[in-house]
């Protein structure tokens, strides 16, 4: 984690909001944003670098804590919001008091869609769709603006601490199904800010780690199964080296 104040979420969104509660949660090796911490945003320094999902669990405690908050809006550092995009969330908030997760539209790339997600062919889509409300059973929205009841968070018991990264999105959102299967897909657009062109073999395979042993602790396992073969392949092709394969094979396909 950088500083806040450098971080693209900050600079489209947070500056418009100063003065509301909020929690950061800085993974960094040293405390880089402790000198932030005042009476309205708290901080937690994580040396260890949990992951999100202990992230988006320890604001939940603490929201819970205060007493004072009905839903957490989870941010990561990498998307650009619209500036009123927290407005627009109130707004629908209190129209539809029936439901429980409300999240962004979210493009990548060439104006790619990233979130929601659609389950198709055993396979993880992000599809261009009308905002309203959706099914969890047909869409999965992913975590960055999402904007969750606490109550709801607390019931499934909030995000599966052993999933640091990948999927932890969906892992919490199929269970969250089975307690509340609708989301409201907002009339807003977020750009995620992250690149596909990583070419460190070294960098790549100690994510492809992480990304492995978040697919084997899904849910969802065999819904994931063809969309991590898929990665697994391209990052082979685009490293050309075979210790993605290895490591599938040895550390996925013979422990699901």
């Amino acid at each position: 984690m950088t500083d806040i104040k450098d971080c693209n979420t900050y600079k489209s969104l947070i500056c418009h909001y100063a003065e509301r509660p909020m929690l950061i949660y800085d993974n960094s090796p040293i405390p880089i944003n402790a000198k932030y911490k005042n009476k309205k945003t708290l901080y937690f320094h994580d040396k260890n670098n949990g992951g999100v999902s202990r992230a988006y669990n320890y604001g939940a405690k603490e929201a819970k804590r205060l007493g004072c908050f009905d839903f957490i809006l989870l941010l990561d550092q990498d998307t650009i919001f619209e500036k009123d995009y927290i407005d627009k969330l109130e707004n629908c908030v209190n129209i539809y008091k029936d439901i429980n997760v409300f999240v962004p539209k979210i493009k990548y790339g060439k104006n790619r869609s990233f979130s929601p997600v659609l389950f198709k062919y055993m396979t993880l889509k992000g599809i261009d769709i009308e905002s309203g409300i959706l099914s969890l059973n047909k869409y999965i929205p992913v975590n960055s603006g999402a904007c969750i009841n606490l109550n709801s968070f607390i019931t499934v018991s909030g995000y599966n601490e052993k999933i640091k990264l990948d999927f932890a999105d969906f892992d919490f959102f199929m269970r969250l199904k089975k307690y509340s299967d609708k989301f409201f897909l907002m009339d807003s657009t977020a750009c995620q800010d992250f690149s596909n062109e990583e070419t460190d073999t070294e960098k790549l395979f100690c994510r492809y780690i992480l990304y492995i042993k978040g697919a084997l602790n899904t849910s969802f396992k065999s819904k994931c199964s063809f969309h991590v073969l898929r990665h697994t392949i391209s990052l082979t092709l685009r490293t050309k080296k075979f210790i993605f394969i290895k490591y599938y094979i040895n550390k996925y396909l013979f422990k699901k």
